[in-house]
């Protein structure tokens, strides 16, 4: 059973959305809902930099979060509403639980736990009753949907601009070109370049959202990724 209606472009929206076109990747950390929308004009109108986040009770008055108890057999993600990554990924799997799925990033070894806002998060043994943790492998764990999150490289913003998410994305590289992030960075939203920026601002804006969207480097050394407690490995350019 399902207490909701969803569909597989709704995986992490708790009301129904529009479905748009977008990796797969980021429909499974899901940031769209029905709060907060805004246009390229309205960015700045938003001052979203700085901007006091809702609280529970609210994004659950707005369909956004559920504190929706479960019966044993009931879930969240039945059978039609799940992402098929096996067909067209090779580089990620996704397992499902009753109010949380598990993200397997394979060439960064690691496990991302989404749990549902306003659900309780299952215990580690939960998990790993789900979906063993494989050698050499770590666990990092996420409320979603998303309320903020960063983008290091301009290939993700092109799958972000897709869904529709610029109001979720606090801080961009300063090489991002489309009109929205454009406007955003107008709007004071730049982060701190890695290559001679100030390494204290930019590491303080990176640990001040809710994840990190990032790649590993040229070389294939995943390592920063993992060293970052909001790091989420994106295979864009890749998968």
């Amino acid at each position: 059973k399902s207490p909701l209606s969803l569909t597989p472009l709704r995986l992490l929206s708790l009301r129904g959305i529009t479905p748009r076109a977008g990796s797969p990747f980021f429909k499974v950390f899901a940031m769209v809902s029905t709060m907060r929308r805004s246009s390229a004009a309205a960015l700045c109108l938003a001052a979203y930099v700085g901007a006091v986040q809702p609280t529970i009770e609210q994004r659950i008055a707005e369909g956004e979060c559920s504190q929706l108890g479960l019966l044993p057999e009931e879930t969240f993600f039945p059978t039609s509403a799940q992402a098929r990554p096996q067909i067209s990924a090779d580089l990620f799997d996704i397992k499902y639980g009753a109010n949380y799925k598990v993200v397997i990033s394979h060439k960064v070894k690691e496990q991302y736990v989404l749990t549902q806002c306003g659900q309780t998060a299952p215990s580690d043994s939960d998990v790993e009753t789900l979906v063993p943790l494989a050698s050499g492998y770590q666990r990092k764990r996420f409320t979603v949907p998303l309320s903020t999150a960063s983008a290091g490289s301009t290939v993700q913003l092109g799958f972000l601009d897709s869904l529709g998410l610029w109001d979720r994305i606090k801080y961009i590289t300063g090489y991002a070109v489309s009109p929205c992030w454009q406007k955003a960075l107008s709007c004071g939203s730049k982060l701190e370049d890695a290559w001679g920026g100030n390494a204290t601002l930019r590491a303080e804006q990176i640990s001040s959202v809710d994840a990190y969207f990032m790649d590993c480097d040229y070389t294939g050394d995943c390592s920063k990724v993992r060293s970052q407690t909001n790091g989420v490995h994106v295979p864009t350019s890749e998968d």
